[in-house]
């Protein structure tokens, strides 16, 4: 359905103004105080988090969204970057009801890394160079 242009109030001074869209609210003049308002609140959110995470009270770790766990260093499922328990046990560690709690999920073992398992082609497996991939 296209759009008509047509005449409407803004829903906060009261003004006549031309309606260009579906969404259009309010006049040239009040669309910029809530622009400026709205940026002002969420300054003012991005700054009490980041006040927040300087004392040690993330917000997210305190209400419990804490999603990564933080001794994945020491932990033999773990590596440096990420978790990797997925490929030492060939499922999830979420799906398998380990959730994370203070920063450490319910897998942690410290200790050193298991042997993940190697695949190894046998003999008698054929080689393909790689233009012939496509004939498989």
């Amino acid at each position: 359905m296209v759009w008509v242009t047509k005449k409407g109030e803004c829903s906060i001074c009261g003004k006549e103004i031309m309606l260009m869209s579906a969404i259009q609210k309010y006049c040239p003049e009040c669309r910029q105080i809530m622009r400026n308002i709205a940026s002002e609140e969420g300054r003012k959110r991005e700054i009490a988090r980041r006040i927040a995470i300087r004392r040690g009270t993330d917000p997210d770790r305190y209400k419990g969204r804490d999603t990564e766990c933080r001794y994945k260093t020491s932990c033999k499922y773990g590596s440096a970057k990420f978790c990797e328990y997925i490929s030492f046990t060939g499922h999830s560690r979420l799906y398998a009801g380990y959730k994370i709690e203070n920063g450490k999920c319910g897998a942690y073992k410290r200790g050193g890394k298991p042997r993940r398992v190697n695949l190894k082609l046998d003999a008698s497996t054929p080689v393909l160079p790689p233009g012939k991939l496509n004939e498989v």
